[in-house]
C-alpha cells in the first residue's frame, strides 16, 4: 500500500492576521499538509501575569477529574492511514537479561504511590508518573503534535519500512514509549512490521486493538540496549530526557540498533521557554516568585529536579551535534518546533490545538508535583506556581514557547562500528 507522509518539521509562521489564516487554512489539513510559511512576527516583549484572581490551587488539582467524561477537545484521532488486520505467528524476542515479562506478580511490584500520584519503582531517575491520568495526557499529546508537525513521521520513515518480497521483515524499536500512541500507531500504519516498544511500566495490552505486531518491554534504558543491536529498521525516541543518564550514550546505542539505510528519529525540548522572537527568557528557582513569568520559573524548578535525579538536561541543545556529528549517520535533518506552551495571542494553529495545549499543560503541571516536591519544593511553593502558571496559561496575551528539538538521520551501510567501552 502507498502512504503519503508528511514532513512534520516545517515552520507555520506567527500571524494574527484572520484574514491570511483564512488563506493559510489549509496547511492544518492533516490529509494535505507538508509544511507551512517561514518566519516570525515580533508583537512586544513578555509582560507579567496578573495578581488577585479567584481560582483556587484546589480548581487545578481536581482538574482531571472533573473532566474525565466532558468534551474540552477533540478525541485523539485514530490512524490517519488505512491499516490492515495482522497475524504473525512468530513473535521476536529479545535476549535481554533486564527484560522483564508483563505477569500480574510483577504489575504489583512496578508502582509505588508518592505525592498522590503513582510512579514506577524501576528507575529513580525518572520520576514522572505512571498512573491513568498520566497515560490520558500522552495519549492526547502524541495527538497534538501530530497536529502541530503536520504528521507523525519523518519523510524518511516509510521507505525505510517498505517491504519487498525478498526482504527480511521490518522492525521499530520505540525507546521510552510512555503510553504507546506512537508506536501503535506505527503498527497499525504498517501492518507488516513487528514492534517493540520499551518503557519502565509495561502497556495494557489486553484492549481488543491493541496491535497484534506489536510487544512491549519492561527495561531501564540507562542500562543498555546491546541485545537490541543491528535489528531495527527504525528507531524512535521522544521526550524521555527525564529518565535519561547519558543520552549521548544512549545515541551511540540506537546508531548501533539500526540496520543499514535504516532511520532514528529523536525528539526533546531543554526545559527552558523563549519569547516570540525565540529569545531565551531568563528565569532561576531562587528569584523572588513573580519576578519572572511564571511558566519559565516552573521549568527552573522543573529543569533542577530533573538534574538532580540524575536526568541529562543538556541533551536537547547537543542533539544536532551528536547526530549530525556521528561517522555512521547521513542525510540528516535538524529542526527547532516552537510549542506555544502559554498561547497568549499565538495564532499559528487552529483554535482546537491551543484548547490541547492547555489541557495539556494543566496535566502536566500535576504529573510534576513529585518531581518538585521530591527535589524539596514545598507544598505552598508548588501550588503557588501551579496557580500562577494556570493564571497565565489562560489570562496572558504573550506566547510563550518550548523549543522542541527534532533530529533524523539515516543509517549509513558502509560504516561499521565497534563495540562502545563500558561505563566507568
Amino acid at each position: 500500500m502507498e502512504s503519503a507522509y508528511y514532513d512534520p518539521y516545517d515552520f507555520i509562521s506567527d500571524d494574527s492576521s484572520s484574514e491570511e489564516l483564512q488563506d493559510d487554512s489549509e496547511d492544518y489539513d492533516m490529509a494535505s499538509a507538508a509544511g507551512g510559511l517561514a518566519g516570525t512576527q515580533s508583537q512586544g516583549l513578555l509582560s507579567s501575569a496578573s495578581s488577585g484572581d479567584d481560582m483556587s490551587i484546589s480548581d487545578v488539582a481536581s482538574s482531571f477529574h472533573e473532566r474525565k467524561h466532558r468534551v474540552f477537545s477533540p478525541v485523539p484521532r485514530a490512524s490517519t492511514m488505512s491499516s490492515y488486520s495482522y497475524h504473525s505467528s512468530e513473535r521476536f524476542r529479545s535476549p535481554s537479561p533486564d527484560n522483564r515479562s508483563m505477569t500480574d506478580s510483577l504489575r504489583e511490584t512496578l508502582y509505588r504511590e508518592e505525592y498522590g500520584r503513582t510512579l514506577n519503582t524501576y528507575s529513580d531517575v525518572y520520576r514522572l508518573p505512571a498512573d491513568e491520568e498520566e497515560i490520558d495526557r500522552l495519549e492526547k499529546q502524541h495527538s497534538m503534535l501530530a497536529d502541530i508537525f503536520g504528521g507523525k513521521y519523518p519523510p524518511p520513515l516509510g521507505a525505510a519500512l517498505r517491504q519487498g518480497h525478498y526482504e527480511p521483515t521490518k522492525k521499530v524499536l520505540d525507546l521510552g514509549c510512555g503510553s504507546g500512541a506512537w508506536i501503535k500507531d506505527v503498527c497499525r500504519d504498517f501492518p507488516f512490521c513487528e514492534a517493540i516498544g520499551v518503557d519502565l511500566v509495561p502497556i495494557d495490552d489486553s484492549d481488543p486493538e491493541f496491535p497484534p505486531n506489536l510487544r512491549i518491554e519492561v527495561d531501564d534504558l540507562n542500562k543498555g540496549i546491546e541485545h537490541f543491536y543491528d535489528t531495527f529498521d527504525v528507531v524512535h525516541s521522544r521526550l524521555i530526557t527525564f529518565g535519561i543518564r547519558d543520552y549521548r550514550r544512549l545515541i551511540e546505542h540506537m546508531v548501533r540498533s539500526v540496520r543499514p539505510n535504516g532511520v532514528i528519529e529523536v525528539q526533546e525540548y531543554d526545559f527552558r521557554t523563549y519569547t516570540r522572537e525565540q529569545k531565551l527568557i531568563p528565569a532561576n528557582t531562587t528569584d523572588p516568585l513573580g519576578s519572572h513569568p511564571w511558566w519559565a520559573t516552573f521549568l527552573a524548578h522543573v529543569r533542577e529536579g530533573v538534574a538532580e535525579a540524575g536526568g541529562d538536561i543538556s541533551a536537547a541543545t547537543n542533539l544536532e551535534s551528536w547526530v549530525g556529528g556521528h561517522e555512521a549517520l547521513t542525510d540528516v535533518v535538524y529542526r527547532d518546533v516552537w510549542l506555544p506552551v502559554v498561547p497568549g495571542n499565538c495564532r499559528r494553529y487552529q483554535e482546537d490545538v491551543y484548547t490541547r495545549m492547555k489541557d495539556d499543560v494543566m496535566a502536566f503541571l500535576r504529573s510534576l508535583k513529585p518531581l518538585l516536591m521530591g527535589n524539596g519544593v514545598s507544598e505552598e511553593r508548588y501550588e503557588i506556581l501551579v496557580h500562577h502558571c494556570v493564571r497565565e496559561l489562560h489570562e496572558s496575551e504573550t506566547p510563550q514557547y518550548v523549543r522542541m528539538q527534532c533530529v533524523y538521520a539515516t543509517r549509513r551501510p558502509d560504516v561499521l562500528l565497534g563495540p562502545l567501552p563500558p561505563v566507568e
